[in-house]
């Protein structure tokens, strides 16, 4: 299992936010399991040092509440690598994420 970096998680974060801002539609996918193991609290705490750059922080603890909840470790370890190496928009997960985003800053506006 890899554990990401504060600056891998920093990226996606970023990426996370830039969406908000171009409002990209999100598709109605889900993931197909649910994730029952929680991240270890660096990994959060790190995800929210760089989501807050450009996002409200009860946004960001929104995503990260739900990609908990839904993604295994390795799994947003996987997606984040994807951000990282801007491939995100071949990954399966993309659409969903972009929905949790849309959510989540909806709920929790600047």
């Amino acid at each position: 299992m890899s554990r990401r970096p504060a600056k891998s998680l920093a990226v996606l974060a970023v990426l996370g936010a830039a969406l908000l801002a171009f409002a990209i539609p999100a598709a109605a996918q889900q993931p197909p399991r649910r994730n029952t193991t929680p991240y270890p609290e660096l990994f959060k705490t790190n995800f929210m040092k760089g989501c807050m750059v450009g996002t409200p922080a009860a946004a960001c603890q929104c995503i990260i509440d739900e990609v908990e909840r839904t993604l295994t470790l390795d799994e947003f370890a996987d997606f984040d690598k994807a951000a990282e190496e801007k491939r995100m928009e071949g990954h399966p997960m993309t659409p969903w994420f972009r929905g949790v985003i849309q959510a989540c800053y909806s709920r929790h506006p600047a």
